[in-house]
């Protein structure tokens, strides 16, 4: 039985149909797919089948555990998780990372969303782009995100303020033990931060190197040692 015109004209525009879903498909997978959201301004893409961090370029956004910290990444996530994205490429940063202006699916930027919405600062001392300047004096006037705070802490003197106390932690003079005089045994290769009261402890047996004895006084005030938690329980 002879097939019909209509049969072919059908055939046809179905045809048409899956070659223009084809191609739809394809052009909203144009650029790169977000495949993490470390934190509000650094985000993780495809590239080459391999993941690149790209941290966004201008924008500082509040740290995990500030205020707004996970509303920054939870805001980040919504917009460019799962999506491809175009990356205007500004160089690397110290840490080896990919500087750079996230573009959105809708031509819209992460970064100036970012600051628009309350949600970072503008980062200006490693960037020149008075846009940002412009939206995040928008969000300070409309109370945006964290500018509904009445003073927010901006994550550069949250980091140095963390970085101080580190270090005058790690300055602070350290009160000789009582019994600075007994021997302690330690594992000097490594990277153990722990001394033992027992040569016999399993965690010291573990130790690669030859075992050194010395005193209390020298592992806690010099190496700046701590008790082993194992050895060191009353039992």
């Amino acid at each position: 039985m002879p097939l019909k015109p209509t049969y072919f004209r059908s055939l046809f525009c179905w045809f048409s149909v899956l070659l223009l879903f084809n191609a739809c498909q394809g052009k909203t997978q144009e650029g790169y797919k977000v495949i993490g959201i470390k934190d509000g301004d650094t985000i993780e893409i495809l590239v080459d089948n391999k993941p690149v961090t790209v941290r966004l370029y201008g924008v500082d956004a509040p740290e995990k555990k500030q205020p707004y910290g996970t509303q920054a990444r939870n805001f980040a996530s919504e917009l460019a998780f799962g999506k491809f994205v175009t990356l205007k490429d500004k160089g690397k940063d110290r840490y080896g990372r990919t500087i750079g202006e996230i573009m959105l699916p809708d031509g819209k930027s992460l970064n100036k969303e970012l600051v628009a919405n309350g949600y970072a600062w503008y980062y200006k001392a490693y960037a020149n782009d008075p846009k940002l300047g412009y939206l995040e004096n928008d969000a300070r006037r409309l109370e945006r995100g964290l500018w509904s705070q009445p003073n927010p802490q901006a994550p550069w003197d949250f980091r140095k303020n963390k970085r101080d106390k580190s270090k005058a932690a790690a300055n602070k003079p350290i009160a000789k033990p009582t019994d600075a005089d007994r021997e302690v045994f330690i594992c000097p290769t490594g990277s153990s931060a722990v001394y033992h009261l027992k040569p016999d402890c399993y965690v010291l047996k573990r130790c690669q190197g030859q075992i050194e004895a010395v005193t209390r006084g020298h592992a806690v005030m010099n190496l700046r040692r701590t008790a082993c938690k194992v050895c060191s329980k009353k039992r």
